[in-house]
Parts: C-alpha cells; structure tokens; sequence
C-alpha cells in the first residue's frame, strides 16, 4: 500500500475508532459521531491533488450505509459525479478477494498455508532466482542503479516456497517493468498477458526466475496471481468460480 493511501486509511480508522454505538435488546447500531471529520479527510487528499477522486462508502454487517461521501477535483473532472452507481475499476484491491478465497479454503482444510506451491504447481518445482554477477540480489539495487544488477545469473532458489509466502508477497514474483533491463527483457518475451489459459501461464511463468529467494523479503509483484493460480489447482475450478462460490454469493454482492 502507498503511503497515501496508508495514510488515508490510518485516519479513517481514527476517525471511525470515535463512533457511539448504542444497544437496543440484542443488538447494536452503529453510528457516526463526527460524520465530517472522515469528509475532511477524504476532501483533503482530492483538494490537494493526490487523487482526481474518492468515494468513500461504509456499510454495517446487515448493508446498509452508515457513511458516504465523494469529492472530485473539477480542474480534472469537470462535471463529473461520483457516487454508489459509478463503475470504479478494484485493481490490486483484487488481491484481497483473491487472498480470501485461500483462507476460506484453508478452514475448509482443502490447503495449508505451510504448503510448498509446488505440491500444486509442480511446474515451479525448480525455480531459480535471478542475481547479479557477482552474486548480490537484486532487491539490494535502488531504482536508479538497476541497470548495474545486470547481466544477471540464475541460482537455486534456497528455500521452499509456499502459499504463505504468495499471500504476503515473499515468493519472488514481480511485475513485467522491474527497472532490470536484463530481466524485463525476459519478461516480454513471455508476454503472459497474451497466455489463453491458466495452464499457459503457468508455462510461461515457469521459463522465468524469481527475483529473490522465495521468504527472504517482501517484493510486491504477481504472488496473488499465482495464489489464485494454487487456488484453482487444489480445487479443480476456476478462479471466478470460486469468488462466486464463496465470496459474491455468500456475501450477497453483485
């Protein structure tokens, strides 16, 4: 998560730690005690230019809407509205549903967490990781010294990578722009965007190294793609099955 949006979130959680809840019989409602100070925040990171936009929407455990509020920079976006019926594309946020789906399987004992991602992606039985000639990761180079960790050579990855390591983005996947010309290069000839299946891109994916040894550290990247990946594989299904099956329908999301 950005710093920005850290920050964003820290404050919603101060701002909404003040809420009065009230009990009446068995139950409890929630409401918001200082509805302007979570206005405040979220005008503040449009006013000054963080974000074109923001839509903020908090519900309670039965939907309905505790708190709502948008701001839109009108510079950038003139006339333009921002509410509940905006389509507003997730992004990494899928990581999360993604993430889920996993922990809902673990409790059903389908998979572990302590399971070697190979147990299910036998293909990535001996990935290896890229480093530099001289043997240094290539985490340890800044973004404005990247081209120095190249050439590269590849190496035995030193530890088991398991599904814990895809959740907290400790595998040592990464994105396709690594500031590594040596190792996007390498990426583009994959293209695995153009991959047709699952199966293809488990192909591709494997004719690539990792960037680090799999738990030696946290490097965001493609993890939570290969965890829906590890997801399927255990279950048989797909992976927009399974959110069905266990997050969209069960939570009653549309």
């Amino acid at each position: 998560m950005s710093r920005n949006l850290f920050t964003i979130a820290f404050a919603f959680f101060i701002a909404v730690a003040s809420l009065s809840c009230s009990k009446e019989t068995t139950e409890s409602t929630i409401e918001i005690s200082s509805p302007e100070k979570l206005d405040n925040v979220v005008n503040y990171y449009v006013e000054e230019g963080f974000y074109p936009f923001i839509y903020a929407r908090l519900e309670d455990l039965e939907g309905n809407v505790i708190y709502e509020h948008s701001a839109v920079n009108e510079k950038l976006l003139p006339n333009t509205v921002v509410d509940g019926n905006t389509w507003i594309r997730i992004w990494s946020m899928s990581k999360i549903v993604t993430i889920s789906v996993v922990l809902d399987l673990v409790e059903d004992g389908i998979l572990s967490l302590d399971d070697p991602v190979s147990k299910y992606i036998p293909e990535f039985e001996d990935l290896q990781v890229a480093v530099s000639d001289e043997g240094k990761s290539l985490t340890e180079y800044g973004w404005g010294a990247r081209e120095q960790g190249c050439p590269i050579q590849l190496v035995p990855n030193d530890s088991v990578m398991t599904v814990l390591h895809l959740i907290n983005h400790e595998a040592g996947f990464y994105y396709a722009v690594t500031g590594f010309p040596c190792l996007d290069s390498l990426v583009a000839e994959q293209n695995l965007p153009t991959a047709k299946n699952s199966d293809e891109l488990i192909d591709r994916m494997a004719k690539l190294p990792l960037i680090q040894h799999s738990g030696s550290e946290y490097y965001y990247g493609t993890n939570t793609t290969v965890l829906g990946l590890v997801a399927e594989r255990a279950t048989g299904k797909d992976l927009s099955q399974l959110v069905t099956e266990r997050v969209t329908e069960p939570m009653n999301i549309q």
